[in-house]
C-alpha cells in the first residue's frame, strides 16, 4: 500500500519548499480554496503566468483535497482550459471540489477565479483510488 506523508516539501503547497508556491488551502463548504498571487518568476511571457504553473495550481486544488479528506487517491488524469491569461501580481482564488465518487475513481473539478469572479482557468480531473 502506498501511503501519503506530508513532509512540507510539495512544490505547490509545501511551506518548507524554498522554490514552491506555498499555497495555503482551506476547506469551506465542500470546496478547497487557496489564494494565489503569481510572481514574476512564474511567468512565461512578460507579465503572463506560465500555463504549466496555472495547471499545477488547478491540479493541486483537486489532488490536495484528496489528502485533506483522507482519501487514498492520486491524479490519474486531468484536462485544463486556459480561458484568459493569468497575470503576475494579481491575486486569484483556486477552488477545487468533488463532482462524483465511484468505486475506483473520484471525479473532480477546479477553477482559478479573479477578484471579479471571472474564471481565468478551469480543470476536470479523475483521481484514482489506490488499493488499501
Amino acid at each position: 500500500m502506498i501511503g501519503f506523508v506530508n513532509n512540507n516539501r510539495c512544490f505547490a503547497c509545501g511551506k518548507e519548499n524554498p522554490v514552491g508556491l506555498k499555497l495555503d488551502f482551506r476547506l469551506e463548504n465542500g470546496q478547497y480554496k487557496a489564494a494565489f498571487t503569481p510572481k514574476p518568476e512564474h511567468q512565461g511571457y512578460k507579465g503572463i503566468v506560465h500555463g504549466g504553473i496555472v495547471a499545477t495550481v488547478l491540479d493541486e486544488a483537486m489532488g490536495r483535497l484528496m489528502f485533506e479528506l483522507n482519501k487514498n487517491a492520486v491524479t490519474g488524469s486531468f484536462s485544463v482550459r486556459l480561458n484568459r491569461p493569468a497575470l503576475t501580481g494579481k491575486t486569484y482564488t483556486a477552488v477545487g471540489e468533488i463532482v462524483a465518487e465511484q468505486e475506483r475513481k473520484i471525479l473532480t473539478k477546479s477553477r482559478l477565479v479573479d477578484d471579479a469572479g471571472v474564471v481565468v482557468a478551469e480543470a476536470e480531473g479523475v483521481m484514482v483510488k489506490l488499493k488499501q
